[in-house]
């Protein structure tokens, strides 16, 4: 089996398909949200013991941003922000610190890293269900999504993300 590197400069696919949690794309934009209840990014990925899950992302989504000549976001989404106790804390403190850090983990691309550091965030599920407790009102929602609505904050609420 080839390696990473080996398979990158013989042009064979470096991975299979990516699958990231939700994808946001309008003409000018793609946005990755990979987002985390209780379980850490994977670490690896099968050819490149570099290449987690966010690194993954970042590559993938900033190379399918540009062959459609876009601007590529990434976001994170998790229940706390597990300061020093999550792989994914300390890959995005790197990632949205130090392009560099970035670089050494996709040097086969070439990418604005300085951009793409900038265009890395982090959001927490408790600021996203506020957001939407505080905007289901300016929507007209159907009979079963007005029975809907509540059980999911319920859920939220008892699986402690509010």
């Amino acid at each position: 089996m080839l390696r990473f590197r080996e398979r990158a400069k013989i042009g064979k696919r470096l991975e299979g398909p990516t699958e990231v949690d939700l994808v946001v794309e309008t003409p000018k934009i793609l946005t990755f949200i990979e987002a985390k209840y209780t379980a850490d990014i994977d670490c690896k990925t099968s050819y490149d013991p570099y290449h987690d899950q966010i690194t993954r992302n970042l590559d993938v989504g900033n190379f399918q941003a540009e062959k459609g000549g876009k601007r590529f976001f990434f976001i994170l989404l998790t229940p706390e922000y597990y300061e020093r106790s999550r792989l994914f804390w300390y890959r995005m403190q790197e990632c949205m610190k130090d392009p560099d850090r970035i670089k050494e983990r996709i040097p086969y691309r070439s990418i604005n890293f300085e951009e793409l550091s900038k265009n890395i965030g982090w959001v927490l599920w408790s600021d996203v269900i506020k957001i939407w407790k505080n905007c289901q009102h300016e929507f007209q929602l159907v009979d079963e999504d007005q029975k809907r609505v509540p059980m999911i904050l319920k859920h939220f609420e008892e699986a402690g993300l509010t």
